[in-house]
């Protein structure tokens, strides 16, 4: 199954760049994970920052997951782009323009009981409010997204089992987490050097049907 949306970009303004600040897991099973992702690094406090987080999340007992809302030092988080798996796991990015502080308090809460949550971050400055998202689930994760001129590339892989990946070429992976005592591997990667029609793709060691991918493209404010 997949899934792609675009949108049109400014052509001129600030260079916009992007940087990994963090990742983290927790295995504590929750509903609501306050607490459980405090003084997570965001970068270097600027105006026109806005910061992104990526969500994987394998739920505790049956039926689909999907957050129901997150805040980023104390500013709320809009949803960005959601891919829940097959299984019913819940895997989203989530951002906000948050224009102060190097670290931040990450609240994130579920519709329902979760087995486990890892996250990545990153801050992207100057980049428009408006992004490109694409979206894969299965055993090959693949898509193509269109780049605006100078824009930037963030992208979350999410694997059931403990395994690692592989991102192709123009993307520089930034974390390869394995977390979850059920299994499970958390991933993400970026590029500030592919634009027009890119490919995106993570390939994971083990692959399942379940397996899932989030891309988001940010072009110049």
């Amino acid at each position: 199954m997949t899934m792609f949306s675009s949108q049109w970009f400014a052509s001129s303004g600030p260079t916009v760049t992007i940087s990994f600040t963090a990742s983290s897991t927790t295995d504590s099973d929750a509903t609501n994970y306050a607490g459980s992702f405090d003084g997570i690094s965001i970068g270097t406090a600027d105006s026109a920052r806005r910061v992104f987080v990526s969500i994987n999340g394998p739920r505790k007992t049956g039926g689909d997951r999907t957050v129901s809302s997150v805040s980023i030092g104390g500013v709320s988080a809009a949803l960005t782009v959601r891919q829940t798996s097959p299984n019913g796991d819940a895997h989203e990015v989530w951002s906000a323009v948050v224009t102060s502080g190097t670290t931040a308090d990450i609240d994130i809460e579920f519709s329902a009981t979760m087995d486990a949550c890892a996250i990545g971050v990153w801050s992207v400055y100057d980049g428009d409010s408006s992004f490109t998202t694409a979206t894969d689930t299965g055993t090959s994760l693949s898509q193509t997204v269109t780049v605006p001129s100078g824009g930037v590339v963030l992208a979350a892989g999410r694997s059931i089992n403990n395994t690692t990946a592989t991102w192709s070429a123009g993307l520089t992976e930034n974390f390869d987490t394995q977390f979850n005592p059920a299994g499970g591997t958390d991933s993400g990667a970026t590029s500030s050097t592919l634009s027009g029609s890119s490919t995106v793709a993570c390939t994971f060691a083990s692959t399942h049907s379940d397996d899932t991918m989030l891309v988001v493209a940010v072009g110049s404010a």
